[in-house]
């Protein structure tokens, strides 16, 4: 089977989403185009039916269905007779301290978040408010009145919030509500700390632990390491930066906690596969 790691080209850059209307009607099963990516999707069928198969396991969708896909979810569109909004989004740019306690579910690539469609089709009410919204993006995007990015932004965390009150099944609760408690110190000492070195002592000496267990823990809890979490954190910064002041790149890096321009390079062309200056001019484009 060749698979594709799809790279997704977002209408903001801002937002980290792509939404857009298709309909390829008549086109034949697609062959070898198995694939995946880091956004979580949703696909809302519009007019026609199709049909989307994940490890093996074929869905039949029609007009009215909604089916999400979670990151790195291996999955095939084929016998596209259907018209179907498709609304792709990071996880990770609308990471608040909120969402902490679920957030290694949401990015997991083990997690299988397709599991989750039992929610929609099991209630129709809930299906058809998530369908709503997601339509509702999509109208913004085309639009854009004055705000839309506050508007997008908070539709997106409505559905979130939908999905999470009505897993009555669980599924996102696979890891210790208590101990993203007992990090919640530290993910708050990075946030007010990002322009600034982040020490993982100080880390350790908040929650009075020591070096390598405090290491696995965090890794354990959100999913990914120490390292990445608090890259992630910093590149989200220089992003905003970027897109919304004129500000020389190396002032950029410098607010957003990158005291060393070789390694801004090569973290930020590591998230986004292109140079910051690159990035901004994409987003005017």
């Amino acid at each position: 089977m060749d698979l594709l790691n799809e790279i997704i080209n977002y209408n903001n850059p801002l937002l980290a989403l792509k939404i857009y209307e298709a309909s390829p009607r008549g086109i034949k099963p697609l062959q070898g185009s198995w694939h995946y990516h880091k956004e979580l999707e949703i696909l809302v069928i519009l007019e026609g039916s199709m049909e989307l198969v994940i490890k093996e396991k074929v869905y039949q969708l029609k007009a009215g269905d909604l089916f999400l896909i979670g990151p790195m979810e291996v999955h095939l569109d084929c016998n596209l007779d259907v018209r179907y909004i498709v609304f792709q989004f990071d996880v990770n740019k609308f990471f608040e301290p909120s969402l902490a306690p679920f957030i290694h579910s949401l990015l997991n690539p083990h997690m299988s978040l397709s599991k989750l469609n039992y929610i929609f089709q099991e209630d129709e009410s809930v299906r058809k408010e998530v369908a709503s919204t997601v339509i509702d993006i999509h109208r913004e995007s085309i639009e854009r009145p004055r705000g839309y990015e506050v508007a997008i932004a908070i539709k997106v965390k409505h559905i979130l919030l939908t999905i999470l009150r009505n897993d009555y099944k669980h599924e996102l609760d696979r890891h210790s509500s208590l101990e993203i408690e007992r990090l919640r110190p530290v993910l708050q000492y990075i946030s007010a700390n990002l322009a600034e070195e982040i020490s993982v002592e100080r880390c350790c000496q908040l929650l009075n632990l020591n070096y390598y267990y405090f290491l696995k823990l965090f890794k354990k809890t959100i999913g990914i390491t120490f390292v990445e979490y608090v890259q992630h954190e910093r590149i989200k910064v220089a992003e905003r930066i970027l897109l919304t002041e004129q500000l020389a790149i190396e002032e950029v890096a410098e607010l957003a906690g990158f005291h060393n321009m070789g390694h801004f390079y090569k973290t930020f062309q590591k998230f986004h596969d292109c140079t910051p200056n690159a990035y901004k001019k994409q987003y005017k484009h």
